[in-house]
């Protein structure tokens, strides 16, 4: 039994101080996440905080067949959704990539930035469920099992989806990202 599992069974048992353990395990991850979707970082911090309030307030309800990291990113989804509609959020550049003037000579820093620009500029040209299926993927290091499991899609239709948005971003971007030549994602 992972973990995660075994952490969510003691919580559920009465322990529920060994929550923090769980925050601590997924803070960051879920606010990266949330950032990469083009959130700003405090609406970002906002939005993590509330995911963890429907965490813990419907921790009973998690089912331990899953992951629990595709259930926590579910909700954070879910949750970007329904702020989203009621337009509570901030939606900005991608900020989660600083430049260090103490480790980047100045060329470094405009690469690393122009990098930044082309990194949001790709994936601001997807739908919203591709962009986080791409991110929940390629960032966050989930199975396609995981994610259609979070999208409630088969692991084929993710794979396919991702597969079709990886293809469709090498012909719009590959030139750019390789200076002139086809570059494979």
């Amino acid at each position: 039994m992972n973990t995660d599992k075994i952490l969510v069974k003691q919580i559920l048992e009465g322990k529920t101080e060994l929550f923090t353990e769980l925050v601590n395990r997924y803070y960051s991850k879920i606010t990266s996440f949330i950032m990469k979707m083009n959130v700003n970082r405090e609406d970002a911090k906002d939005l993590a905080q509330e995911v963890f309030v429907k965490v813990y307030n419907n921790l009973y309800k998690y089912d331990d067949r899953w992951q629990f990291s595709t259930w926590i990113f579910k909700i954070a989804i879910n949750t970007l959704r329904d702020s989203k509609k009621r337009k509570q959020i901030k939606y900005e550049e991608l900020n989660d990539y600083s430049i260090d003037s103490k480790t980047f000579l100045p060329e470094e820093q405009l690469e690393k930035l122009y990098q930044k620009e082309l990194l949001e500029k790709i994936l601001t040209s997807l739908e919203e469920d591709v962009k986080a299926m791409i991110i929940l993927r390629y960032y966050n290091e989930l199975s396609f099992k995981e994610i259609g499991e979070i999208f409630k899609k088969s692991p084929a239709s993710i794979k396919m989806k991702v597969l079709r948005a990886r293809k469709k971003l090498c012909k719009t971007y590959g030139n750019i990202l390789e200076g002139g030549g086809y570059y494979e994602m």
